[in-house]
């Protein structure tokens, strides 16, 4: 009998050597399907930033000619009045405009009132380029 027990112990040692996969195997750390991994590789997925709200501090006419997809309309001369609406949102805010000059006064305006994550985004169409989205009008 104990001459089986070495035999057993390398049967039990190969098992384990070629049974498991190693923990930087794709198996292992992989957890999606073969489908998902196919798709995710042929189509450029674009990195999650974290939550921000996006607003188009230009007037109603200029916003509805083209805006960020998702954008919140609030003109520069207009945030004042909406400040609690913006702290209930409790996301970053980046503002933005044609140029970035209102922009750059929201994000003074809303620093001055205690925003703390406020970025200025700038003009509207290098900011769309910067985050890779197509500018979108009101009617789409």
């Amino acid at each position: 009998m104990t001459h089986y027990v070495p035999q057993l112990a390398a049967t039990a040692l190969i098992l384990l050597l070629t049974g498991c996969p190693s923990p930087t195997s794709d198996r292992a750390t992989d957890h999606t399907s073969p489908e998902a991994s196919t798709n995710a590789t042929a189509t450029k997925q674009p990195t999650k930033a974290p939550a921000r709200t996006y607003i188009d501090v230009r007037t109603p006419a200029e916003y509805a000619s083209g805006h960020l997809p998702g954008a919140l309309n609030i003109p520069l001369q207009d945030m004042n009045n909406r400040l609690d609406e913006l702290r209930a949102l409790g996301t970053g805010i980046t503002t933005y405009c044609r140029s970035g000059n209102r922009s750059g006064k929201a994000k003074a305006l809303l620093e001055d009132a205690g925003f703390t994550d406020v970025t200025n985004g700038g003009g509207v169409e290098s900011l769309a380029q910067q985050l890779g989205v197509e500018v979108v009008t009101s009617g789409k």
